[in-house]
C-alpha cells in the first residue's frame, strides 16, 4: 500500500519556512538542520542548499564597493 501525499503548501508559505528555518538554525534555536526540516515542514536537501547559498555570499570588502553606503540606501 502506497502512502498519502502531503497536500502542497502553497509557494509563499513554503518560502516563508524556508526563511524561519534558515533563521532559526543560524540563531541556534534549532540546534539541527534535522530538527529545523521537522519543525517547518521542509525538505532537508532544500534547507542545506539555502544555507549553502547564504554562507557563499559573503560581503565585499568596503574598498571593493561601486556604491558608497549613502548611495546604496537611497536604492
Amino acid at each position: 500500500m502506497r502512502g498519502r501525499a502531503k497536500p502542497r503548501v502553497p509557494d509563499h508559505e513554503h518560502e516563508n519556512n524556508l526563511q524561519n528555518a534558515c533563521k532559526d538554525y543560524i540563531t541556534a534555536v534549532e540546534l539541527s538542520i534535522c530538527s529545523a526540516v521537522s519543525t517547518y515542514g521542509i525538505p532537508y536537501e532544500t534547507l542545506c542548499d539555502r544555507l549553502q547559498s547564504a554562507q557563499q555570499s559573503v560581503e565585499v570588502p568596503r574598498s571593493e564597493q561601486i556604491l558608497s553606503v549613502e548611495e546604496e540606501n537611497q536604492l
